[in-house]
């Protein structure tokens, strides 16, 4: 038996671009790199996730940029939910409306004495919905949260298992925009 060998172009998935053909020829189709926009971590071409987007360090994801903390909640949002992040310097997040831990956040995030601008507006009652287990520590909030959402906090909606939150610091201004609920706030 021969090998049979596609030939054409293919995308950066390994999806065939236009017609393809097949034969027993040596080569075949190559796939490209994925491509990335400055700054972004998903391809532009088929929307591959780059899982090595921000720098691992001693078991610590580096987050220093809008873009690396959204991705940060991307993988924790997606089932990388005990992993670490430490904040490298200040971030203005106030044009992302992601947050960290929905459904749940498992791991360590330390700020390390930076400030983290939020300006939530919408149904978003936290940044971290819900720790079961994790760790958040010296991490100064600022911002705004206007939510429809009946429980607001800045930090934590729901700890559960143990979770530790300590030696952080809140000037967020709270707003629940709804007649429907009586709201309830948390740290």
């Amino acid at each position: 038996h021969k090998r049979v060998n596609a030939e054409g172009q293919l995308d950066c998935a390994g999806k065939p671009v236009g017609d393809m053909t097949y034969s027993n020829n040596e080569g075949g189709a190559t796939v490209p790199d994925h491509t990335y926009a400055d700054g972004e971590y998903v391809c532009s071409v088929c929307g591959h996730f780059n899982d090595e987007y921000c720098q691992l360090v001693d078991g610590w994801y580096e987050i220093g940029t809008p873009a690396q903390l959204k991705w940060f909640a991307y993988m924790v949002n997606n089932g990388k939910s005990n992993i670490n992040g430490k904040l490298t310097a200040d971030i203005d997040f106030s044009e992302c409306q992601d947050h960290i831990g929905n459904p749940g956040f498992y791991g360590n995030f330390d700020g390390q004495g930076h400030t983290l601008t939020i300006a939530y507006d919408g149904d978003q009652g936290a940044f971290f919905p819900m720790l079961e287990g994790g760790t958040i520590r010296r991490i100064h909030l600022a911002g705004s949260i206007t939510s429809t959402n009946p429980k607001l906090s800045g930090f934590v909606l729901e700890a559960t298992n143990g979770s530790i939150i300590e030696y952080c610091r809140i000037s967020t201004n709270i707003t629940q925009n709804s007649n429907d609920y009586k709201p309830e706030v948390y740290f």
